[in-house]
């Protein structure tokens, strides 16, 4: 009977269904109890086995049930035994395990052993329930496979990327590894020269600027010994040119003539006797064709052959630039910023070689196809711009470029010792325009450092004071007095010249000259040289031997004390000006009539216009009585 299947099997209506049908077809005998047992084994078993075989569930959980089902049928079978076995015990139990119920095809009321049936349906529905948790997790666990997939696949792309970018890193560093061996190989062949042509360069000015000192030295000589006075001055390498006169004295007096003439106080104009003249004599013609020799000999030794990525210093600079946008720690600790001055200053010294400050290149525009640049700042050469512009690429509130210091270094490796090369050779300290030049070089100098304990600073103090001392021992000569000399006019150029020193070193203080803020030479050298070296060493023997009444002498002594700086008489007049003080006191008192309104022989033998001259120069010298008296007398005159 399909009824008892139920009582072992815990399945669903429509299983219990199937196993009916199972069992009717096995056609199991109701009489023959070992027969059926055996059949509905073997039934129960197969039936097991289809379900198993139709189910979801993996091989392992089909093995499970299996053997599950077949210990339930065996037990159960056990137990039916017994109970046939003591029929007592049998109807106890059915009578309390028996509910009388329905069958799904409605054939009547059968008897059913409940409990087994929950039991096994509830672990059935938990065994359901932890089936469905775990599709649940596996579908969270699919999900979060999936998005670790998209995550891997996200990673693969950034790894690419990132391989794509350090490949490129890679190649950029190999890149400027090669053109940092090219640049060092062409420093070694090529730019080691520029020191070589430096040199000779240095001799070409050097040998030019030193003809004309040493011509105007012999010129002085030659002046004096024609007064009688013997010096010893004469260069060997010039023979004297005593008893005769060189066609270029000759203009030269011409000229000095025709300045007195015009009256337009041109005898105060710039340069040698007043002129910067020049004649073959000094080489110049000589000089202008070595010059335009040697740029067409350096340029070619130094840039022929070469690629464009080496002949100009802003393209010597873009690696190193990109170099630092990309990479700025890595740049810096490659020391870079503290070792790239070098290399460029020898592109600033190559360009230097077409600077002319100082006007030795007359009429010439050009050199080897390159432009002469005469300016008295570097403002407008290549390489300046090239620096600027590099040591000012990172502009960022917390980090600074770390080539800030590029531009004053390359000024301190290759502009600096020019500088200082043109004022121990070339700078003419008797003319204005040459001082003038030469200052605002020394101010392009120090305008990145100008700390007066810096090497450098010293150095170009030092050659300022060596070329004053050098042009009032050459060329500022004052011999002792002769017949000749007192009235001579060389005499009174001298005594002009001298002046022009005073106003010359005067240009090297803010008191003498309006574009500084600062004295580049320190006042107690300036008041050394202006007061000591010239006033009391040149001048004021002259003016105590001359006539001070004579309007030339006159004239130069209200030149020099109109120099004087107001500021240092300040605290009184400076020890040195007391003798003209008093100089000028006896000059005025000797001319001075008791009375002005009355002696009229005196007010006819006087000046009026240069008693005036004398009382403002008393004025500016602190002599205020003396100067009010004089110029009274002057105006009544």
């Amino acid at each position: 009977d399909s009824a008892d299947y139920e009582e072992f099997i815990p399945l669903s209506a429509l299983e219990r269904s199937a196993l009916r049908e199972a069992a009717a077809d096995e056609e199991v005998h109701p009489f023959d109890e070992g027969r059926r047992r055996d059949q509905t084994g073997d039934a129960r078993t197969r039936l097991l086995e289809a379900c198993f075989e139709e189910s979801d569930e993996g091989e392992f959980e089909r093995k499970q049930l299996k053997q599950a089902g077949a210990s339930r049928i065996t037990f159960n079978a056990a137990r039916r035994r017994a109970r046939e076995a003591d029929p007592l015990q049998k109807q106890t139990q059915d009578d309390s395990n028996i509910r009388p119920s329905k069958d799904d095809a409605g054939e009547g009321i059968v008897a059913h052993d409940i409990d087994p049936v929950a039991v096994a349906l509830e672990k059935w529905e938990a065994r359901l329930e932890s089936i469905k948790e775990n599709q649940e997790r596996g579908a969270l666990r699919l999900g979060a496979l999936g998005t670790l997939v998209e995550g891997s696949q996200f990673g693969l792309e950034e790894s690419a990327r990132k391989r794509a970018k350090l490949e490129n890193v890679v190649e950029f560093y190999a890149d400027f590894k090669g053109f940092a061996e090219d640049l060092a190989g062409f420093f070694v062949e090529r730019l080691s020269k520029l020191d070589a042509a430096e040199r000779m360069l240095q001799q070409i000015d050097a040998s030019f600027a030193d003809r004309k000192w040493q011509r105007r030295r012999k010129d002085v000589s030659d002046s004096l010994v024609e007064l009688g006075v013997e010096q010893g001055v004469l260069d060997v390498d010039m023979p004297s040119r005593v008893g005769r006169k060189s066609r270029r004295r000759i203009r030269g007096g011409q000229r000095r003539t025709t300045r007195i003439e015009r009256g337009d106080n041109s005898v105060w104009a710039d340069g040698w006797d007043t002129s910067e003249s020049s004649d073959d004599g000094d080489g110049d013609s000589e000089y202008q064709s070595d010059r335009e020799q040697f740029a067409v000999a350096v340029q070619k030794q130094v840039f022929s052959g070469v690629g464009d990525e080496f002949c100009n210093p802003t393209e010597v600079l873009q690696p190193f630039l990109e170099f630092k946008q990309k990479d700025y720690g890595r740049y810096v600790k490659a020391f870079i910023p503290d070792c790239i001055a070098d290399p460029l200053s020898r592109y600033a010294q190559f360009e230097l070689f077409w600077w002319d400050p100082m006007r030795l290149i007359r009429d010439k525009v050009e050199l080897a196809g390159r432009e002469v640049i005469c300016d008295s700042t570097v403002d407008r050469f290549g390489w300046f711009q090239s620096l600027l512009s590099f040591s000012e690429a990172i502009q960022k509130k917390d980090r600074l470029d770390p080539d800030e210091n590029v531009v004053p270094e390359v000024m301190l490796k290759a502009v600096v010792p020019r500088v200082q090369f043109y004022l121990e050779f070339v700078w003419d300290p008797t003319s204005q325009n040459s001082t003038r030049v030469v200052v605002a070089l020394v101010q392009e100098c120090l305008l990145f450092d100008s700390d007066p304990t810096k090497p450098h600073v010293r150095n170009i103090a030092s050659a300022i004071c060596s070329r004053f001392e050098q042009v009032l021992d050459d060329l500022v000569v004052m011999p002792e007095s002769s017949h000749l000399w007192i009235g001579s006019d060389f005499r009174l150029r001298q005594m002009r010249r001298a002046c022009k020193v005073a106003s010359c070193v005067l240009l090297w203080s803010k008191h003498g000259s309006a574009q500084l803020e600062d004295d580049l030479l320190k006042d107690s050298a300036t008041k050394h040289f202006v007061l000591v070296k010239i006033l009391a060493g040149k001048l004021l023997p002259e003016f105590q031997r001359g006539d001070l009444w004579n309007a030339s002498e006159l004239s130069i002594v209200d030149k020099f004390v109109h120099l004087l700086p107001m500021a240092w008489f300040v605290d009184g007049a400076p020890e040195p000006v007391v003798p003209l003080q008093q100089l000028l006191r006896d000059a005025a008192g000797t001319v001075r009539p008791q009375d002005p309104y009355a002696q009229s022989e005196a007010r006819n033998a006087v000046d009026g216009q240069r008693m005036e001259v004398l009382g403002k120069i008393l004025g500016r010298l602190q002599c205020p009585k003396e100067a009010q008296e004089l110029l009274k007398i002057a105006k009544f005159v």
